[in-house]
């Protein structure tokens, strides 16, 4: 009887506790157990774009009815065959490669005549997604050069919350979770715990990032095209950025030197349009996306670099 009493105190005390901290994060103004993962609605978004994948987390669903088609790229007017005299730029990358401004402002410069620009970038893509969408997909475009927009939160991986049929399940590269609806809609105390587990499984390793970056390199020159990289910095006074946004910063660029990886580097010009007063976000305190104004910005560095007119096969 005494066993059983003790038993029933110490499940009443871990509900009062568990209670108690419920109320305690519910009462923290915009607290960060909110943002466990990036929620996607399978029955809109996407549908229409991505697909699940237990190897790599997510990758985008080709077909008619999805933003990409034909080589795992968005949709655009070019032909299967590549124009005689042209030659074929693949983008690939993130959110800021899928969103275009890069591409467009590169576009305005160079024309239409001797470039094609082919868009493979996916919202929330790490390096190991970028280069598992180019493996089985991207290299039937056969670029000419293929220019990867590497960003700072690359050394993060995104995992995306897919709901479907009121289940929730949480992918990333190589990890795959199930997770309560309700729970993740009415409990702090749930989506914190799912933070901090996930929290493992986002940070990616500088070795890892070398690794992906260098399986990218090797598959592209494999196919005897040109690689380089775009390094798009955190829009924001450099004064005020974390220790960790300057440490990844530096290993990039140690990274893309040991691997001996053409790059552009358009911070210091960035970082003078920031200190004179230009918005470069494409939305408020959005320091991850370029507006058009910074998308010109790094336009014109690569340009002046000439490392577009000196690729191709």
């Amino acid at each position: 009887m005494k066993k059983f009493v003790r038993v029933a105190l110490l499940c009443v005390g871990l509900i009062v506790g568990l209670v108690m901290a419920e109320l305690v994060l519910r009462a923290i103004p915009s607290n960060s157990t909110d943002r466990t993962a990036t929620r996607v609605n399978m029955g809109e978004f996407t549908l229409q774009s991505l697909e699940m994948d237990k190897t790599l987390g997510f990758m985008p669903r080709l077909g008619e009815d999805s933003e990409y088609g034909l080589y795992g790229c968005l949709h655009n007017d070019y032909q299967e065959k590549k124009r005689p005299g042209t030659q074929r730029l693949l983008f690939v990358g993130d959110s800021v490669t899928h969103r275009g401004k890069i591409i467009r402002a590169l576009q305005a410069l160079y024309g239409d005549e001797k470039f094609e620009y082919w868009n493979a970038g996916v919202e929330s893509f790490n390096t190991e997604q970028e280069a598992g969408l180019y493996e089985r997909h991207n290299h039937e475009c056969a670029p000419d050069q293929v220019i990867l927009t590497f960003h700072n939160n690359d050394f993060m991986a995104t995992p995306i919350t897919f709901e479907n049929d009121g289940k929730m399940e949480i992918f990333s590269p190589r990890h795959h979770q199930s997770m309560s609806p309700w729970l993740f809609k009415n409990s702090s105390l749930y989506r914190l715990w799912l933070r901090i587990s996930l929290s493992g499984v986002q940070q990616e390793s500088v070795e890892s990032v070398k690794k992906n970056l260098s399986k990218l390199k090797n598959l592209v020159e494999a196919d005897q095209a040109k690689f380089s990289v775009i390094l798009f910095p955190i829009l924001k006074p450099y004064s005020e950025w974390s220790k960790r946004e300057k440490d990844s910063r530096e290993q990039t660029l140690k990274i893309l030197e040991e691997l001996n990886i053409d790059f552009y580097d358009p911070w210091d010009e960035l970082s003078a349009a920031i200190e004179s007063g230009v918005d470069l976000q494409e939305g408020e305190n959005d320091h991850w996306h370029p507006n058009e104004k910074a998308a010109e910005i790094i336009a014109e560095h690569v340009k002046s670099r000439g490392i577009i007119e000196s690729g191709g096969r």
